[in-house]
C-alpha cells in the first residue's frame, strides 16, 4: 500500500484569488487595496465540487504516512513578482513559483473526505495559496491521530523585499528586519499541541 504521496494538482478554479503581475522590479510598487467584488457563486460552487472529488480520491489512500502537496521551484535568471490577493485572508507579494490554481483545503471543500488517513504523520502544503485556518488545523488534529508535522502553513511571501526596495528608493529605513507576524494557526498549534511541529 502507498505510504508516501508527493504531488501537485493544477487547473483548480480559484475564484477567490486575484493575481496582479508586477515583473522583476518592486521599486515604487505599493500593495493595492483588496478587491470589493465577491466571487461569482456559480464559480465558487464549481470549485467546491471539483475539490471535493479530488479529495475523495485521495481519501482512499488510507495507508499514507507522508502526504505532500507542493509546487516545485523553477529555474529563472530573474525573480518575477506578483501581487496575490486571497479574498478575506491576505494580500501579499509573492514569487512566480507560488501556485494559485491549487486546492484551497478549507472545510467547505471536503477535507472530511480525508478523515480515513489515520496513519498520516506528515502533511505539507508548500508554495500554495491555500486557505487553511484554525478550523482546518483543529480538524487535522482531531482526525489524524498520528500527526507529527504540518509544513507550509506559513505563506512564503516577499513583503520584506517590497519594503526594502521602497525604503531604498526613498533613502530611508526604519531599521526593522522585516520579520512577519506568526500566523494564528501556528500560534494555536504551539499552544494547544506543542508535540506537533508546524511551519
Amino acid at each position: 500500500m502507498l505510504e508516501v504521496f508527493d504531488c501537485k494538482f493544477t487547473c483548480v478554479p480559484r475564484p477567490d484569488i486575484v493575481v496582479t503581475e508586477i515583473g522583476v522590479d518592486l521599486s515604487g510598487w505599493a500593495l493595492a487595496p483588496s478587491s470589493q467584488v465577491p466571487p461569482h457563486p456559480i464559480a465558487i460552487q464549481e470549485s467546491r465540487d471539483l475539490q471535493r472529488k479530488v479529495l475523495k480520491q485521495l481519501g482512499r489512500l488510507t495507508r499514507l504516512r507522508t502526504f505532500s502537496l507542493q509546487t516545485v521551484g523553477y529555474n529563472n535568471e530573474w525573480t518575477i513578482y506578483s501581487q496575490l490577493e486571497i479574498s478575506g485572508i491576505q494580500t501579499m507579494i509573492v514569487e512566480g513559483a507560488v501556485q494559485t490554481d491549487c486546492l484551497d483545503l478549507t472545510l467547505e471543500r471536503g477535507p472530511d473526505e480525508l478523515a480515513g488517513l489515520k496513519e498520516l504523520e506528515q502533511f505539507a502544503v508548500y508554495q500554495m495559496a491555500h486557505r487553511i485556518g484554525i478550523p482546518e488545523v483543529k480538524w487535522m488534529v482531531d482526525n489524524w491521530p498520528k500527526l507529527k508535522n504540518i509544513h507550509g502553513r506559513r505563506y512564503k511571501h516577499c513583503d520584506a523585499e517590497l519594503r526594502f526596495h521602497n525604503e531604498d528608493e526613498e533613502g530611508n529605513s526604519d531599521g526593522e528586519d522585516g520579520e512577519e507576524e506568526e500566523p494564528e494557526t501556528i500560534v494555536w498549534m504551539r499552544a494547544s499541541r506543542p508535540d506537533i511541529i508546524v511551519s
